[in-house]
């Protein structure tokens, strides 16, 4: 085994498949190490901060009591950190698997929750970090950035109005945020440049009825379709002219996982969630059990026909938990291994 081993990890995830059908002994071969593979869980967070934490991967679940996050409003996820709103009305970033908690700034402003949306490109302890708030008002419109070692918010100011859906939020694409607005247009800030612009919609006719989810691997833009006239999950790629370019019709090791927002698109550690799309809907007998669908079989499972659209709606518009997909650090996996172990 430890000949087949040294083979596997010089094989591509498609021949690492084809190699584990051989023959029954040779499955538990662990699959070919893959640079910026990720593991992800989604959080459900009720009002009172006891948190499911829900692992897709081995279709289970821990729960944690975080009384830092009662009654706080999350807005964005990235590299295991939440962006948050507390009930005072403060900005913070938490590092659920550690606890850590990094205050930002007061805005010295009251900002209405149906007008602003935010996001932030890395984590906060790192030096490419910026937090973008987009403050939709009339005339014009507002972008507050902050970065590692500011003491206030830089406020730019720019007069065109832009009006999001409070369903498509900012999302980060390295120095890149985007929006979907109100009138399916989408608006682009630099954060590099402190530069502002809007584009045409990123929706080809045949999806204009679809719920709209972008997303990026690797610096490159993606888009999900789903929903509406669309019987199966579409992916396509974006090209840097924002025009939508050909399916993807495998996603081949990446995973997507589709938020309130938008979705992660990322490359996977573990083989059963490969080439297939999570959304945060658990079934109703059990809490660790999602639906998703598969690229490879183009269905949906466990159950068929599902009105995913109608789900999703459903759950943000009761707003009696909030749901949000987190990477899975090491910090988090010796959490979950502890926990799992203190239940046994």
């Amino acid at each position: 085994m430890d000949v087949l081993g040294d083979i596997v990890s010089r094989l591509s995830h498609r021949d690492y498949v084809r190699c584990t059908a051989v023959c029954r002994s040779w499955r538990p071969v662990p699959p070919p190490p893959r640079p910026g593979a990720r593991s992800m869980r989604l959080f459900v967070l009720p009002g009172n901060g006891e948190c499911s934490v829900i692992d897709p991967s081995r279709n289970a679940v821990i729960h944690v009591d975080f009384p830092e996050l009662a009654g706080v409003e999350v807005l964005s996820s990235k590299a295991g950190w939440l962006l948050l709103r507390g009930t005072d009305l403060s900005f913070f970033f938490f590092r659920p698997s550690t606890r850590t908690c990094v205050d930002l700034p007061q805005t010295n402003r009251f900002l209405y929750p149906q007008n602003y949306t935010a996001a932030f490109s890395a984590a906060p302890t790192s030096p490419d970090c910026v937090a973008v708030i987009l403050n939709c008002l009339a005339g014009r419109t507002e972008v507050w950035t902050w970065r590692p070692g500011d003491d206030r918010w830089t406020v730019r100011i720019f007069a065109e109005t832009f009006v999001f859906t409070g369903v498509y939020k900012l999302f980060a694409c390295g120095h890149l945020f985007y929006c979907q607005g109100y009138d399916l247009r989408l608006c682009v800030f630099d954060a590099r440049e402190g530069t502002w612009g809007v584009a045409e919609v990123i929706r080809d006719f045949t999806y204009i009825d679809c719920e709209t989810y972008l997303t990026e691997f690797e610096g490159e833009l993606h888009v999900v379709f789903f929903g509406g006239c669309c019987t199966r999950v579409c992916v396509h790629r974006v090209d840097s002219s924002l025009t939508l370019k050909e399916e993807v019709r495998s996603l081949e090791d990446r995973t997507v996982y589709v938020g309130r927002w938008t979705a992660d698109m990322v490359r996977s550690t573990e083989g059963r969630v490969m080439n297939k799309v999570y959304f945060p809907i658990t079934l109703t007998r059990s809490d660790k059990y999602l639906h998703h669908f598969s690229m490879k079989t183009e269905k949906y499972y466990p159950n068929l026909p599902l009105n995913m659209r109608k789900k999703l709606h459903t759950i943000w518009r009761d707003g009696i938990e909030q749901r949000v997909w987190i990477e899975a650090d090491k910090s988090m996996l010796g959490l979950e291994e502890s926990m799992s172990s203190s239940r046994q």
